[in-house]
């Protein structure tokens, strides 16, 4: 079996709402007094923690802020999971010869083993070895062994009657635990994080408010998005919340998940965070869109797979937005070639996509198309750019197109096209980046 070992920072997980006594007996032929082990052949009674109405998180990410969605859960870590949920759980000897007597995990792995919620491999522990999904289910029933049934039995085609884990499995779903696709649970599977946290989830009787967290689509975890399957339940595990009877969420922490205003990026991807503090979604700001799950988009997906990764070719996240602005500028500047195509009139909107998108798949085209795809880059980077058709010159202008972008009370120019074709030339001496709208070298006719 794949061999790992994780730290116990990783996998801390604080006290959970429960208020389920529990009695885990070792196989013995007698049931006798509560601090009693498994030495005198009685039972170790064990309790979840009971904190009322108060969600305390479950779960926390490591030192750098990454849960581990689909990492692998080890038996080590499944142990101080299903520990830390323990009211004043006893200390029962060390008796494993694989487990370090001052590890992490030595008083769970000990206590539950000992208890018969957890087997041994030949007599060891195995700490660093993957917890299956069997192994993990069957936990949590041995543990809460009289949880009410609340819907009817579920079949696997993989978990036949004479499966090692057949009786605890069925149970899991009959208590709405647990869930197959397809006909399947795959017992043998590790399990992962989320699908630990999915499951302790339910085990606890903790449900998701997806109303209350609508519109907060950023997590606790760099690693973990909106879009991810088990997003909510591991905002549910995470965040600090009260709620009431039927489960709905009265009051939560946000505050580890609210932003500053402004544009904010993760993964590529443009958000705006409002003075709420949370992103904008089925909403605009200023001339920028967002959509249900907060992401802009220019409003067509082929150019929005271009722009994203000409800016994950061209910057990086030691650049400033304003350095990764001019970035983009000098991409556009350089990396096309002139070609005579449509002109507009002035004033003409409408046309933004079509020419980024004949630019990008051509690599040539006129003012039109350079300037459309600085604005889709710089839109892109948060910025409200405004894409003109106007004319340009001074005693005899000329069709043309280029990009302003408004700071506060000032306009200010962007003309990559025509930069170009002046360093085509050879003449270096003209800069059309951030021109001051009263300070440009000729004048622009909107």
């Amino acid at each position: 079996m794949l061999m790992r070992r994780k730290t116990a920072f990783a996998l801390a997980l604080a006290m959970c709402l429960a208020a389920f006594p529990i009695s885990a007996f070792a196989e013995t032929e007698d049931a006798g007094d509560a601090e009693d082990t498994e030495s005198t052949g009685k039972p170790i009674e064990l309790k979840v923690r009971d904190l009322e109405s108060v969600h305390e998180p479950l779960v926390r990410g490591d030192e750098n802020g990454v849960f581990g969605i689909e990492r692998e859960l080890t038996r080590a870590e499944a142990a101080y999971m299903y520990w830390e949920l323990l009211e004043d759980p006893p200390e029962p000897e060390s008796s494993l010869p694989d487990v370090p007597e001052d590890g992490w995990y030595s008083p769970a792995a000990n206590l539950l083993t000992a208890a018969g919620a957890m087997e041994t491999v030949d007599g060891e522990f195995r700490g660093s070895e993957p917890m299956t999904r069997a192994e993990f289910v069957a936990m949590g029933v041995r543990l809460l062994p009289n949880t009410p049934v609340v819907s009817n039995a579920v079949s696997f085609d993989d978990v036949p009657t004479d499966h090692e884990y057949y009786n605890e499995i069925t149970l899991a779903t009959r208590r709405g635990w647990v869930q197959g696709a397809d006909g399947s649970f795959l017992p043998e599977d590790p399990i992962s994080r989320a699908e630990a946290v999915t499951f302790i989830n339910r085990f606890l009787g903790r449900t998701v408010d997806k109303n209350y967290l609508a519109g907060h689509i950023f997590s606790l975890f760099s690693d973990v998005s909106a879009s991810d399957w088990a997003y909510y339940e591991i905002m549910e595990a995470s965040i600090p919340h009260s709620h009431a009877e039927d489960g709905s969420w009265t009051e939560a922490d946000m505050s580890a998940i609210l932003k500053e205003p402004g544009p904010y990026f993760q993964d590529g991807e443009l958000y705006y965070i409002g003075e709420d503090g949370k992103p904008i979604v089925n909403g605009s700001f200023g001339g920028l869109q967002f959509g249900p799950d907060g992401k802009f988009s220019s409003g067509s997906a082929e150019l929005d797979g271009y722009v994203k990764d000409t800016l994950a070719a061209i910057t990086d996240d030691t650049m400033t937005r304003e350095e990764k602005l001019h970035a983009a500028y000098n991409f556009t500047r350089d990396s096309f070639k002139y070609l005579r195509r449509n002109y507009y009139e002035v004033g003409e909107t409408g046309w933004a996509n079509k020419e980024a998108i004949t630019m990008f798949t051509t690599k040539r085209g006129n003012c039109y198309c350079y300037a459309a795809v600085f604005y889709s880059l710089a839109r892109q980077l948060g910025y409200d750019a405004v894409l003109i058709a106007g004319k340009v010159n001074n005693s005899n202008p000329v069709p043309h197109g280029w990009v302003e972008i408004w700071e506060g009370d000032a306009c200010y120019m962007y003309d990559p096209e025509l930069e170009m074709s002046y360093r085509v030339k050879g003449n270096y001496s003209y800069n059309f980046y951030r021109m001051a709208s009263d300070k440009t070298p000729w004048k622009y006719w909107r």
